[in-house]
């Protein structure tokens, strides 16, 4: 019997069942650390361990006191078997993901009421003797907000669902706090044209809108990627399999379908002077977003 060979059998197995080391220690009522001395070859199971340890791995004790598996032994039920409870050990939701899962859908129901009625703002704050300027970045707003609260409280609730560890979830949620407001900031940046603008001083008020418009993208733009890298950064930390938020082409599509409003919108408003009907592009491309979204499959 070899330790390291032990080790490597464990650490095979757990990856094959997509468990991290933490998960698999909670599951056995261990540290991570003691999961990771027994991969290094640091030291072997404790005698009382063995046991949960094998049915969780699907091992029989003698091939992890070989370590290595005995094929000839394996039936294709028990490799059935396995690769079904694996969708059920990534689902499992510790009790404080439970206790979110309220907020989760509160936020999700303040979100899409807000996204709904930043339309009924649009023409609200005209009767009220709002300018169309003015009425636009109210509608824009309330997208923002919205999209924030999905994003924010999306990210978290996707990573308690996916049965990650609190304390990585709790490190991963300052990164979904700065990627939400990069993408609202991106939802908003039409409002630095609209109300930049100032015709009287004509060219010279459009120069100074364009600059301040572009410096608000790019703050955005590095907030996202700062956020991105920092999720991504935690989830090796913490050996987290990303096959979670694999990103689809619906993603990629309603990424495209916003750009290019946001590209009809500036170049109606600067070519032809249209700012007023030109806005219409970003909720005609939040509704096509949200058809093709609606193709997505819950894998779950």
């Amino acid at each position: 019997m070899s330790k390291y060979s032990v080790g490597e059998l464990i650490y095979k197995k757990r990856k094959e069942k997509g468990l991290t080391q933490s998960q698999l220690g909670e599951m056995l009522g261990i540290s991570n650390k003691a999961v990771s001395k027994w991969e290094n070859g640091e030291s072997f199971p404790e005698f009382s361990a063995i046991q949960p340890l094998c049915e969780i791995l699907g091992i029989t004790a003698d091939e992890l006191v070989q370590g290595k598996e005995n094929q000839n032994d394996k039936t294709n039920n028990e490799v059935e078997n396995n690769e079904k409870q694996q969708p059920k050990q990534k689902l499992q939701m510790s009790e404080k993901g439970k206790k979110f899962e309220k907020k989760f859908f509160a936020a999700i129901e303040i979100g899409v009421f807000l996204c709904i009625f930043s339309v009924a703002t649009l023409f609200l704050s005209q009767l009220l003797g709002a300018s169309e300027r003015v009425s636009v970045c109210l509608l824009l707003l309330c997208v923002a907000i919205g999209v924030f609260l999905f994003i924010a409280f999306g990210m978290k609730y996707d990573h308690y669902k996916a049965g990650c560890p609190d304390e990585f979830v709790d490190i991963c949620q300052k990164y979904a706090y700065i990627l939400a407001v990069g993408v609202s900031m991106c939802i908003l940046s039409p409002c630095m044209i609209l109300l930049g603008y100032n015709e009287e001083h004509g060219h010279h008020s459009e120069l100074l809108t364009m600059t301040l418009f572009f410096i608000w993208i790019a703050v955005a733009v590095l907030l996202i990627v700062f956020a991105g890298l920092g999720v991504g950064k935690t989830k090796k930390q913490w050996d987290i399999k990303d096959g979670t938020e694999k990103e689809t082409w619906q993603d990629k599509a309603c990424g495209m379908i916003m750009m290019g409003a946001l590209a009809i919108f500036l170049f109606c408003g600067f070519v032809w002077g249209i700012w007023h009907p030109a806005w219409v592009a970003f909720p005609v491309g939040g509704i096509i977003c949200g058809i093709v979204g609606s193709t997505k499959k819950d894998d779950d």
